[in-house]
């Protein structure tokens, strides 16, 4: 969690992740993370509201063969601009953690 949030908590928000892996115990869609199939979340990237998102490997399938070897396991993993919008307290600064390859691949123009 950065200072910010610990320090200022009315000041500053963290939008929730989108996601496409199962929910770990304890875990809750809409408070922890927003949980998606990959359909709903490559759909939501389709219409472009992503501010950044990614695929992660999270580990590799069965042996499939000399050709494929042993085949990745994925996730998607993203930030929307939804969750921006609909967050409460809009006198709140959000903080993104995002890289300047990610913003540049949005056409922004980092200034850095």
């Amino acid at each position: 969690m950065s200072p910010c949030l610990k320090e200022f908590p009315d000041k500053f928000g963290f939008p929730l992740a989108s996601t496409t892996r199962e929910p770990n115990e304890g875990e809750i869609d809409g408070v922890h993370y927003m949980f998606a199939t990959r359909e709903e979340f490559e759909a939501d990237v389709a219409a472009g509201r992503f501010l950044e998102c990614t695929e992660v490997i999270v580990g590799y399938g069965a042996w499939a063969g000399p050709e494929l070897g042993n085949p990745p396991i994925t996730v998607l993993h993203g930030r929307g601009e939804t969750p921006l919008q609909t967050l409460p307290q809009p006198r709140r600064c959000y903080l993104l953690t995002i890289t300047t390859e990610r913003i540049s691949y949005r056409g922004i123009r980092a200034p850095f």
